[in-house]
């Protein structure tokens, strides 16, 4: 009875270790066409999972059932289409750019990390709850619309040589919660709050807080520790309504407005820390400490300060996608503009650190009413992303300055091959046809086609009659000289291209 009863209990214990089940799949990214997360052919898997589990083709953003992780080693750039809802069991590495095109959002399970090795990762709102680690390393990027750290448990870890870009709000609600920042982080604001989170500046860290009507706002007890060779900038004021706000070693804290402490904070400058105020501060004895060789100054920049006036007050700058033209529009408003030559449109497809002029227009030099501006961007790439876009604003004097960073998210568009041809090819230019030979290939709506010619304007010609488009196209191939041209077919969400010879 006893060996029986010994038996029967192993078997019930070996049971349970079954039920509870544990492995680990590895995805890998492989070079594909479509560039998108969803497709299959986009993935290689590795490993296997215990228990009866099904393996999905492309990876999920949760651990597999049965407790099995999931590893996703990112080596080429994605596109996730709509959100990204990470949990449990999760790790991703990126070593090349991930697009999400809707917002990134973590599970009260947790247990997610995401290490950003290379390229750009890119979302609208972040909003991630308990035990999640977004890790962003030497020469890596991250851009988000917004970050809430909603949680517990939750790490961003921006290491040097890192970079991570808010173009909102940047706001801690949890528990234990940290901000680390060694690298670049810019946001609009922060607003800190809850039991233990910190935000904690070290080695050459870069932050700049750059929404005027913002700032750093601290409560609860909350913490931001400025410390090492850290240059924090805010355009706003910074608020600490409660929690700890502490500068030290050879850190500084410029703030371009008011500085306001309310009761039961605790405000250190310590060693060498360096704070200085344009607006309204508390006293120095009003300080719990500062020592002998910090700095708590007043200061005394006009520029600096926004105390001169500025050439241009922007009332608004923003952005809208046309999908159909596949074209982005950027819209601003000047209230006041004193002495404004112009603005220069930048562009970055790379992030923060890879801007270039994509256009310019004429400001109105003296002006103390609205002003409307705007400019559309037609060169865009067909792999589509996040694309950043700035103004740079020059004024008759030669000053310089940038308005805030913002984001057009652009779709992907899938390049074909074989759904089209034009004949006869070579052409001596009296004949030539366009036509779509690729069976079950459908065509609904528009059909864009441009005729593009490294020494000549390009042609375009739209319609939705794809006989009249030929005709068009036959017309005009005669009227341009001899060489090689590449016909572009755009229709949908798709492309195509054809090479051309006429002679």
């Amino acid at each position: 009875m006893i060996r029986i009863f010994t038996v029967i209990l192993f078997i019930v214990f070996m049971t349970g270790i079954i039920s509870i089940g544990y492995g680990q799949i590895t995805y890998t990214s492989a070079p594909c066409t479509s560039g998108l997360w969803s497709d299959a052919a986009c993935w290689t898997r590795t490993g296997s999972c215990s228990g009866n589990v099904t393996i999905p083709a492309v990876p999920p953003f949760i651990g597999i059932s049965n407790n099995c992780a999931v590893i996703v080693n990112l080596n080429h750039p994605r596109t996730v289409v709509g959100d990204m809802a990470s949990g449990s069991g999760f790790t991703l590495n990126m070593n090349a750019s991930l697009t999400i095109d809707g917002n990134l959002t973590s599970t009260n399970q947790g247990a997610t990390t995401i290490n950003v090795f290379a390229g750009v990762l890119t979302a609208n709102l972040v909003e991630v709850k308990n035990d999640f680690n977004l890790v962003i390393h030497d020469g890596a990027e991250a851009i988000f619309e917004e970050l809430d750290l909603n949680g517990n448990l939750v790490t961003v870890d921006i290491r040097s040589g890192g970079s991570l870009t808010v173009l909102g709000e940047t706001k801690m609600r949890g528990n234990r919660s940290d901000i680390l920042v060694a690298g670049n982080f810019e946001t609009g604001s922060i607003d800190v709050a809850g039991a233990t989170n910190n935000i904690t500046t070290s080695g050459g860290a870069q932050v700049y807080v750059s929404d005027p009507e913002g700032g750093i706002n601290i409560a609860g007890n909350a913490t931001l520790n400025i410390t090492g060779q850290s240059e924090v900038v805010v355009e706003g004021s910074v608020v600490v309504q409660g929690g700890n706000l502490n500068v030290t070693e050879t850190a500084s804290l410029t703030i371009y407005t008011d500085f306001i402490v309310n009761g039961g904070a605790d405000i250190n400058i310590i060693t060498q820390g360096e704070v200085y105020v344009c607006g309204m501060r508390p006293e120095p004895e009003e300080i719990d400490q500062i020592d002998d060789d910090a700095i708590y100054e007043i200061l005394d920049d006009p520029i600096l300060c926004n105390i001169t006036i500025m050439p241009v007050s922007l009332k608004y700058f923003e952005s809208t996608w046309n999908q159909e033209n596949r074209d982005a529009t950027l819209k601003w408003a000047t209230a006041i503009e004193k002495g404004n030559s112009h603005f220069e449109i930048e562009r970055s497809m790379e992030g923060t650190k890879e801007f270039v002029k994509v256009g310019e227009v004429q400001g109105m030099g003296w002006k103390d009413t609205l002003t409307e501006y705007n400019f559309k961007d037609s060169e865009l790439p067909l792999s589509g992303g996040n694309i950043l876009y700035r103004l740079k604003q020059i004024g008759f004097e030669g000053e310089i300055s940038y308005s805030k960073v913002i984001s057009v998210r652009a779709s992907s568009v899938q390049v074909t091959k074989g759904v089209w041809r034009t004949y006869p090819n070579p052409t001596s230019g009296e004949q030539l046809k366009l036509e779509l030979i690729k069976f079950g290939e459908i065509v609904e709506g528009m059909v864009q086609v441009r005729l593009i010619a490294p020494s000549a304007e390009g042609i375009l010609i739209s319609g939705s009659d794809i006989r009249e488009i030929s005709n068009q196209l036959q017309q005009r191939i005669r009227t341009v000289p001899n060489g090689i041209y590449i016909l572009e077919v755009s229709w949908g969400k798709k492309i195509e291209y054809l090479k051309i010879l006429k002679q």
